[in-house]
């Protein structure tokens, strides 16, 4: 009994991590993009940051 309450707890703990990595990517990418349709761009030297010219 104690084997099958471990599993489930890290079973949900994997997909609480995995659901926070897929969110972070999606918002990394929709920001990007709304950066792009607003006529900007990111800025040289890798800094995360939207350069709207």
């Amino acid at each position: 009994m104690k084997n099958g309450r471990a599993l489930v707890i890290f079973c949900g703990a994997m997909f609480f991590v995995c659901g926070i990595l897929v969110g972070w990517i999606a918002h990394a990418f929709f920001y990007y993009d709304a950066c792009l349709d607003m006529g900007g761009g990111t800025d040289p030297g890798n800094y995360p940051i939207c350069v709207i010219r």
